[in-house]
Parts: C-alpha cells; sequence; structure tokens
C-alpha cells in the first residue's frame, strides 16, 4: 500500500531527526537564539512548563519543559554547563527523560520530541504542543 509506505517513511524520518537532536551535545547551544518563550502553562516541583515557539517560526506551537539544574547548595559559585555546579542528578534525569522521548517521538499517544539541551544551567525540553 503506497499510502502506508509513505506513512511509514515519515514517521521513520521524524524519528530520526528527534534523536539527532537527542544526540547534540549539551552546554554548546544558546536556548534564546533559537526559542521564544511565550505563556507560561504549567508549574510543579521539579520545572516550569512554558508556550514556545521558534524564532525562524518554523515547527510551530511548542511547549518548553525547563528545569534549574543549579545545585542549591552551591548556588553562589560559578559554573559552567558541563558539570561545575550543576546538581548532576537531576542533569542525568532530564537529559535521560528527553532521550527516552526521542525514542518513542511519533507515537500517536505521545507528543513530538524536538529538542533538548542545558544552558545557563537550565535544561530546556521542547515537544510539539
Amino acid at each position: 500500500d503506497p499510502a502506508l509506505a509513505d506513512d511509514v517513511v515519515a514517521a521513520v524520518s521524524a524519528k530520526e531527526g528527534a534523536l539527532a537532536r537527542a544526540a547534540t551535545p549539551v552546554g554548546e547551544r544558546d536556548f534564546h537564539r533559537e526559542y521564544r518563550l511565550e505563556e507560561k502553562l504549567g508549574q510543579g516541583g521539579f520545572a516550569v512548563v512554558y508556550g514556545a515557539s521558534r524564532v525562524d517560526g518554523s515547527d510551530g506551537k511548542l511547549a518548553v519543559k525547563v528545569v534549574d539544574l543549579r545545585d542549591p547548595a552551591r548556588k553562589d559559585e560559578k559554573f559552567d554547563d558541563t558539570a561545575i555546579g550543576l546538581d548532576l542528578r537531576r542533569k542525568r534525569s532530564v537529559m535521560h527523560e528527553a532521550d527516552r522521548l526521542a525514542l518513542v517521538s511519533g507515537h500517536d499517544s505521545v507528543c513530538r520530541f524536538h529538542d533538548r539541551f542545558i544552558h545557563g544551567g537550565l535544561a530546556y525540553v521542547v515537544v510539539e504542543r
């Protein structure tokens, strides 16, 4: 069935793109050069979720989970986005969650993964809204 074949190719392409973005090294990009935060959608004990869009207007409506990775016990110290001054357990947890989301991205019951990275002591996980 040609239509089914097209759907499979589109799903595989989307997953490959999501996995490639998930594999991008953290700490090498500036969130605010690529995305614009909009309204606050919700907040929990672990993160704040915002509506967002790409600065270039592509990808439509997005949601961004923002997690503060700065270690509260070391908040006055200087830090970099690779280790110093960050809560490494929280960093691993957020990046693991984003990687797993990328793996199932495209399933009908799961929001589509777009991006993830760390900048300025904050982790960002970007999904479709």
